[in-house]
């Protein structure tokens, strides 16, 4: 397999938006960003934000040294208003194409209906469509975060055991072969270039 190419990563994972006079940048999370990521993940489940143990912390460093993982931050002038990880578990023996999972996309309340939800898809689907391989990408929402899929011209797969959390599904199979464009317009309705 040829290696991902990082700095390529870097460039096209950066996407903007303004924030009531702020605005956010979406950038690839760093080590200093660990303490403000625990928190964002604390608010994604509901629970007190504290310190991260070592397991949190090992996890984060994992992620942060792989090219087939991204983490991304929406940095709001200084305070990071979101997050999005997502993985790429690569192509299998028979196909080329490369399976892929958003794990997280989150927001925090002070930032939301300001475009950093939407910068941050804008950046994972530029992740996703620089990869080696063209890519399906897959994740489940939260039924209260349909609207904002809505707004971005996707559709969940409510049915059997998604009702709770809908199935999304971006496919870049027939759009690019392995070293296509990264620059090219984004899928989704309204989201920024």
């Amino acid at each position: 397999m040829v290696p991902y190419r990082r700095a390529a990563a870097h460039r096209i994972c950066r996407a903007s938006a303004t924030l009531a006079r702020v605005t956010v940048t979406v950038r690839p999370a760093t080590r200093d960003d660990l303490a403000a990521v625990y928190e964002l993940t604390c608010g994604f489940d509901a629970r007190e934000p504290g310190d991260p143990d070592e397991e949190f912390r090992a996890r984060y460093e994992r992620i942060l040294g792989r090219d087939d993982w991204a983490l991304l931050v929406a940095d709001a002038g200084g305070t990071l208003a979101g997050y999005a990880l997502v993985q790429d578990f690569g192509p299998g023996l028979r196909r080329g194409f490369s399976t892929g999972r958003m794990h997280d996309l989150y927001v925090a309340e002070p930032h939301r209906r300001r475009g950093a939800g939407r910068a941050l898809m804008a950046a994972v689907t530029a992740w996703a469509r620089a990869r080696q391989y063209p890519l399906i990408l897959d994740w489940s929402a939260r039924l209260d975060s349909v609207p904002f899929y809505d707004s971005l011209g996707l559709r969940g797969d409510p049915v059997g055991d998604n009702a709770r959390y809908p199935a999304y599904c971006l496919d870049f199979r027939a759009e690019r072969g392995p070293h296509s464009d990264p620059e090219r317009p984004l899928p989704l309705e309204g989201a920024p270039p």
